[in-house]
């Protein structure tokens, strides 16, 4: 069972197996970080995954903006082929999205834009998922619709003796959790 949370900089992805254990988790972080020294030269910036807790770097090609915003296409097209790659290596079957929460709506359309490409990867290998909304998981994890990033991390840990330190990667395990505890009441895309 794959659960995602989607977002525009820090993307959080995790893997559980029938009976509730993490088999992979990884966050995939867009930061915009300068390789050269040389003012005259343009400065090159790269994506950065990281892997239970290591950085691996995946891309060099990332296009910055004079704003310092990198590529949004470019984000979406990392997040899709991480998806897909996670899909294949190990064989997931059920999925859970985090659906784009209410804000800005220049940010709306790009978290859309990313949510639709990976579930677009989902329908494309026949894995049924479920759009969760923030506030249902936040609710099944920490019993309150309105439960900081803290919040779900410790009522994670209380309920399941996990610890993540990274917020992103436990939103991404509540939504797989949510999906397996209660993937028969759920209701499937």
């Amino acid at each position: 069972i794959m659960g995602l949370d989607m977002s525009l900089s820090h993307t959080g992805i995790l893997i559980l197996n029938g009976q509730g254990q993490i088999l992979h988790q990884e966050s995939v972080v867009f930061e915009s970080k300068k390789r050269t020294k040389d003012k005259k030269k343009l400065d090159e910036h790269y994506m950065v995954v990281r892997i239970n807790g290591s950085d691996e770097e995946i891309r060099s090609d990332v296009t910055e903006y004079k704003d310092h915003s990198i590529d949004t296409m470019k984000r979406v097209f990392v997040v899709r082929d991480r998806v897909k790659l996670l899909i294949k290596k190990f064989g997931v079957t059920l999925a859970s999205i985090e659906s784009p929460s209410y804000g800005s709506l220049g940010l709306i359309v790009q978290l859309s834009e990313m949510s639709f490409a990976s579930r677009s990867v989902l329908k494309e290998a026949n894995i049924p998922y479920y759009m969760v909304s923030p506030k249902t998981m936040k609710k099944y994890i920490a019993g309150h619709g309105s439960a900081e990033k803290e919040e779900i991390q410790r009522a994670i840990l209380l309920k399941y003796f996990l610890h993540f330190s990274d917020d992103n990667e436990a939103d991404a395990f509540g939504l797989a959790r949510m999906l397996l505890d209660l993937g028969e009441e759920m209701e499937f895309y």
